[in-house]
């Protein structure tokens, strides 16, 4: 296992409650020694992105980024092509 996936969830009340920051804070900091990929999944606004960046979260995806796309539409947003 190389990843470690975070439910949105867990970032809804991000930079709004003390607690639930302690909470996404201590999960990150666990992963980091395991050399553990920490994703943050339902990112839907700047605060939340702030408070990642801060975290040091490596990944995070959301409708602050973008819409769910499908296969073709992502590999061109990244440059390749779906198999």
């Amino acid at each position: 296992m190389d990843d470690l996936k975070i439910d949105k969830s867990f970032i809804r009340g991000l930079g709004e409650d003390p607690v639930n920051d302690a909470i996404l804070r201590l999960i990150v900091d666990f992963a980091r020694p395991l050399g553990l990929t920490v994703t943050v999944e339902g990112v839907e606004n700047e605060r939340q992105v702030a408070s990642l960046t801060v975290m040091r979260c490596d990944q995070a995806q959301g409708f602050y980024f973008s819409k769910p796309l499908g296969g073709e539409a992502a590999g061109k947003i990244v440059g390749t092509n779906p198999a």
